[in-house]
């Protein structure tokens, strides 16, 4: 049976709505649509219809077509004013705010009478959609602002959306698998997928204008199920600014009166403002109704202390006296035996050691290894508790972050261009991996750069085109805190590749699991720099009662990442060194240590890696799409869509990626060809359900490619 490889994503929605539909691109701008009657509900074709944005004035005009309706497509976000004029009836305007991707039906009824007469709502915001089925939500600026939020990342706005929730770097809608989320900045997706979820993009809080969720039933134009979006603020023709600053400490927090310890450090200190307004350069350039930026800052300082419990061996331990070793959740004794004196019983042909005398390793014994990792290593610190949870570690962590957003907005005749450019900047000191000590320290830096420029060119009133470009540009670089590349001079230890930072050295027990968790080594280096490019065009068209869209969507993805290991070194530490073997070969129960191991410094085994070689990821994807919003009368609407996706194989620059097959058992390259089409099975089974016949090139008999 000839097998299939799936590569095209084809979507096909027959949704039933209420009014008319506005197709609205990649959920950066917005749109609203209606129909124009009389007071008898006829329809009236040729009503002038206008809308104005209040804060920029930028004016847009239409006509209702033949059978009464309006539309705007690919309206920016913010608040307007609706205006419908006609020879022979009054006046109609109202106010409305458009929020990020909404498509916004707004019907309009014109009563007879003189045009000096105007008839004004208050209000036509719509509070649901009639014109489509998508489930959303949206948090505008001010909302957010007022929302009691821990911290002003964006990520914690993700799961204040039901059926959102992020763990572990990782977000889900509504039960779906990681990797099926599409992030949007401004219309331009923001996704890592290599990681298959958002790159590290985090604008400032003050400079976010919409923050949206779409969780269902989205339409063509898009390729994931769900769609988390976000909008940055916009100038207007007033000047605008603000500044805020919030500290949160541990001196502040009310304190257990049960409580015994001391409360873990907590300094937050979080500040920034925002500012824009037109461009106007006094005699030279007044920008006001077509010119506008906006530049917003965030800064983040925070300091922790990182406090547990874990285990350290004690002084009797250190100097090698294991006469009243017990381990934690035994009750026996354990002997250690000297791997020196091991030799052959000619009675049993098995190998037996002695062991040492009362259980004490002799001092001269002692590696010189193991007494200066030894040295480094902090004392118990709770008296009478058990071994492995007799040391409380506090050490203190921090965080530096600084954000930085610049908008720019430019409006000249039919066309509105837009740029974009974010920056972040963070620094964190962590202390990975249970580390004890401030020597086993790692730093993580990340900077990214995002930007974004957009194109929107109206033909006419019905034909409007969206064009955007946009890049991300994250770099990520993590290794130890210490830049002392002789700390294994100091413990004796090769460094072939003269790296800093502390080696891992591990003593475990019989089970393998870590005896004391001593000695873990810090963070290993390793750098990411990557880069994610997308194009976007969007086609609106408005006849009659249908909305037509079409558009095309590029993504090209290069990570190049360079993780070495542990080039320090890493070794581990078993008790089979200082334990007895039964005549399988198995370490008998009740003998030998790791630390005893660890303190005569005979390892298990050990690796030290010294490549240092980049891994070049590349893949790129195509989406084109077509969409219909058919108006079928005033209470039926048809959204139907067509979307085709192709993805590139995922591949190395030179060819570093395989796969273990294990009916060859041997190592598959991914292939040098790229399939451009292919057909899912189910699919094809599905159509088969209802007469479809498919057939193979070769079963038709044709030459296959």
């Amino acid at each position: 049976m000839r097998g299939y490889r799936v590569s095209a994503v084809i979507i096909l929605a027959l949704l039933a709505c209420i009014s008319t539909g506005t197709i609205v691109a990649q959920t950066s701008l917005a749109g609203v649509n209606g129909l124009v009657t009389d007071s008898s509900g006829a329809v009236v074709p040729g009503a002038e219809v206008s809308l104005r944005n209040v804060d920029t004035n930028q004016t847009r005009v239409v006509l209702s077509n033949d059978v009464g309706l309006y539309s705007f497509p690919s309206v920016p976000a913010g608040n307007y004013t609706l205006t419908a004029e006609m020879h022979g009836f009054s006046k109609f305007q109202t106010n409305l705010t458009l929020r990020v991707g909404q498509d916004a039906t707004v019907n309009v009824r014109l009563t007879v009478g003189e045009a000096a007469f105007e008839v004004t709502v208050a209000d036509s915001t719509p509070v649901v959609e009639a014109s489509t089925s998508t489930l959303y939500d949206v948090k505008e600026s001010d909302r957010i602002k007022s929302l009691p939020l821990n911290g002003r990342s964006i990520v914690t706005l993700f799961s204040l959306t039901p059926g959102v929730s992020r763990e572990q770097n990782t977000t889900q809608v509504n039960g779906l698998q990681q990797g099926n989320v599409q992030f949007l900045a401004d219309g331009v997706s923001i996704e890592d997928k290599y990681l298959g979820d958002f790159t590290r993009v985090s604008p400032a809080m003050e400079g976010i204008q919409e923050f949206r969720v779409e969780a269902l039933n989205s339409s063509a134009q898009y390729s994931k199920p769900a769609t988390i979006s976000y909008l940055t603020r916009s100038g207007t023709n007033s000047i605008r600014g603000s500044a805020f600053e919030t500290y949160r400490s541990n001196g502040l927090l009310a304190r257990s009166p049960l409580s015994t310890k001391a409360q873990d450090k907590l300094i937050r200190h979080e500040f920034g403002g925002a500012v824009g307004g037109p461009v106007v350069l006094p005699k030279i350039y007044n920008g006001r109704d077509k010119t506008f930026f906006f530049f917003t800052y965030e800064g983040l300082r925070l300091t922790q202390r990182y406090g547990f419990l874990t285990g350290s061996p004690s002084e009797a331990l250190r100097n090698g006296d294991f006469s009243n070793y017990i381990p934690q959740g035994e009750d026996t004794l354990f002997t250690i035996y000297d791997p020196l004196t091991s030799r052959l019983n000619p009675e049993t042909g098995l190998y037996i050691r002695d062991p040492f005398p009362n259980n004490r390793i002799p001092a001269d014994r002692i590696s010189n290894l193991a007494r200066k990792a030894l040295s480094r290593y902090p004392m118990p610190n709770l008296p009478n508790a058990p071994l492995t949870q007799n040391l409380e570690v506090r050490l203190p962590t921090g965080t530096n972050e600084d954000k930085f957003t610049a908008k720019g907005d430019h409006q000249a005749g039919n066309d509105t261009f837009t740029v974009t450019f974010t920056f972040v900047d963070q620094v964190k000191l962590d202390a990975k991996g249970g580390a004890t000590t401030e020597i086993m320290y790692n730093t993580a830096t990340a900077r990214t750069y995002q930007g974004t420029f957009a194109n929107t060119h109206t033909f006419s009133p019905n034909l409007v085109n969206e064009f955007r470009l946009g890049f991300t540009r994250p770099t990520s670089r993590r290794g130890p805190a210490s830049k002392d590349p002789k700390i294994t001079d100091f413990l004796g230890l090769p460094n072939v590749t003269g790296d800093s930072g502390w080696p891992t050295m591990d003593p475990v027990d019989q089970y393998g699991d870590d005896e004391w968790g001593v000695f873990w080594d810090d963070d290993n280096p390793q750098t990411a720099p990557q880069l994610f490019t997308t194009w976007v065009d969007n086609l609106s068209l408005i006849k009659g009662r249908h909305s037509f869209k079409a558009g095309v969507q590029f993504r090209t993805m290069a990570v190049n990442s360079d993780e070495r290991g542990q080039p320090r070194g890493n070794y581990e530490f078993g008790p089979e060194w200082t334990g007895l073997g039964d005549e399988n070969g198995n370490l008998i129960w009740g003998t030998g240590s790791g630390f005893a191991s660890f303190l005569l410094g005979y390892n298990t085994w050990g690796t030290l890696r010294s490549d240092k070689g980049f891994f070049y990821h590349r893949q790129n994807d195509l989406g084109v799409y077509f969409q219909d919003d058919w108006r079928v009368s005033p209470r039926l609407t048809l959204n139907l869509g067509l979307r085709y996706e192709y993805y590139t194989r995922y591949r190395d620059l030179r060819d570093q990626i395989a796969t273990y097959d294990p009916a060859s058992k041997a190592l598959v390259l991914t292939g040098p060809v790229d399939q451009a089409f292919s057909v899912n099975p189910a699919a094809v089974k599905a159509y088969q359900a209802t007469g479809v016949v498919f057939k193979t090139a070769s079963e038709a008999g044709l030459q296959a490619p």
